[in-house]
């Protein structure tokens, strides 16, 4: 995947009017110990 790919794939995502199964919205998610954390339990 190219760049301009992921950029469309992004744009097309973003402009999802709600969370799906495989989509899930986040924000304010800046701590990189709790992203690897919460990684991992999606993980197990």
């Amino acid at each position: 995947m190219n760049d301009l790919e992921l950029e469309r794939l992004l744009d097309e995502l973003r402009a999802l009017p709600h969370e799906t199964e495989w989509v899930e919205f986040k924000q304010d998610r800046y701590d990189p110990q709790e992203i690897g954390e919460y990684i991992s339990a999606l993980s197990n």
